[in-house]
């Protein structure tokens, strides 16, 4: 884990009364460094989850955005690249 100089950063969700929660979307959560702190009872039902994380480094920063950047560019030759029909042959 990368060293953090004590910043944090915070997300909510709110989670309806009598809600499931979806658990594919705490692992997503979990897997971009979200971590449950909290859960806060609303006055009228309901519930607000807190979650933190670290802040990037700016080594991290610099990182994350370079690699947006470059899997942008990639999805955007991947779609220019396809096919708009279906011309020529048969695929077997």
């Amino acid at each position: 884990m990368s060293s953090t100089t004590g910043r944090w950063e915070y997300h909510t969700a709110r989670l309806a009364a009598g809600a499931e929660v979806d658990s594919d979307a705490l692992n997503r959560l979990g897997a971009d460094r979200w971590e449950l702190v909290a859960i806060a009872q609303g006055q009228n039902d309901g519930q607000t989850l807190i979650f933190k994380r670290p802040t990037p480094t700016l080594a991290e920063q610099i990182t994350l955005d370079q690699r947006t950047r470059v899997e942008n560019e990639l999805h955007s030759e991947q779609c220019a690249e396809q096919p708009t029909g279906h011309e020529g042959g048969t695929e077997s």
